[in-house]
């Protein structure tokens, strides 16, 4: 298990995330995201996500569900189902996934059932208050853009199905974020604090949209600098993931010169601000 400590960033949050090698490594999962990769290699990754999922990996279901719901994601890999991508995120969600309920959210809203989105919407930005003392700006918006959807027709039915979600899924990702934290691992990566300082990105023409967040995958090498970073996820889909990889790939670890490579899955969350990293 991969932790990645969050980063202090303006404009930008780094959220931590648990990288559980249990079935599906991450090793399988860059080879997924791997353009350069034959399509049957990664067929045979995809195969392997399936079965991890059915057994009730949480990590699996996650790269999953965050594939399934975005379209032309995997051209000749996989096709979009935003069916199977809701089954796949609530699991992960429940497996310790926090950003799967908004995910879970943003693809109710994408199918038009903004009651859904709303309440989950809702249970993610309870998590984020309960865990970093308050929502991101991108939970506020996510309310907001169902908000406008939803239009009036929100009363305490919402609130109820929101309390429910919690109640069980909310719960459940506690449950399992607090086994994960108690399991030691001797790769932890950690951020080299002395990078924090320097500014990554300071083009006023490049501005990030009113919000969002971009998932990386990292690869990082012996030395602890960043040998490759794929795209798992982005909203809105935009380039301003190719725009972000910067910020990745000027983060540097700790070393582990007996270690070839280590993988961490970095979600950034953002609003509207310039890129700095502090």
């Amino acid at each position: 298990m991969i932790r990645l400590l969050a980063l202090l960033l303006l404009g930008l949050v780094a959220v931590p995330a648990w990288a559980r090698e249990e079935c599906l490594e991450f090793a399988a999962v860059a080879r997924l995201l791997d353009g350069d990769v034959a399509a049957d290699a990664r067929v045979e990754n995809l195969a392997r996500a399936q079965e991890c999922a059915a057994q009730g990996e949480a990590l699996s279901a996650y790269v999953l569900g965050s594939l399934y719901r975005q379209p032309g994601r995997l051209p000749g890999v996989l096709d979009a189902d935003p069916g199977r991508a809701l089954q796949l995120l609530i699991q992960a969600a429940g497996g310790g996934e926090r950003l799967a309920f908004a995910k879970v959210a943003e693809t109710y809203l994408a199918l038009g059932d903004n009651f859904e989105a709303m309440a989950w919407a809702q249970a993610y930005a309870h998590l984020e208050k309960a865990e970093d003392g308050q929502a991101s700006g991108y939970a506020a918006n996510l309310v907001q853009r169902i908000q406008a959807a939803l239009g009036d027709a929100v009363g305490t039915a919402v609130d109820e199905r929101a309390k429910a979600i919690i109640a069980r899924d909310g719960v459940a990702y506690a449950q399992a974020r607090a086994a994960a934290s108690k399991a030691p691992d001797p790769d932890e990566l950690v951020p080299d604090t002395r990078r924090r300082s320097r500014e990554v990105e300071s083009n006023p023409r490049i501005r990030v949209p009113d919000s969002g967040f971009v998932e990386f995958v990292l690869d990082v090498g012996p030395d602890g600098h960043v040998i490759n970073v794929r795209v798992l996820d982005a909203t809105p889909a935009s380039n301003l993931s190719r725009d972000l990889r910067q910020v990745a790939f000027a983060m540097t670890f700790n070393a582990r010169p007996g270690k070839k490579h280590r993988y961490a899955l970095l979600p950034v969350v953002f609003d509207d601000q310039r890129l700095r990293l502090r």
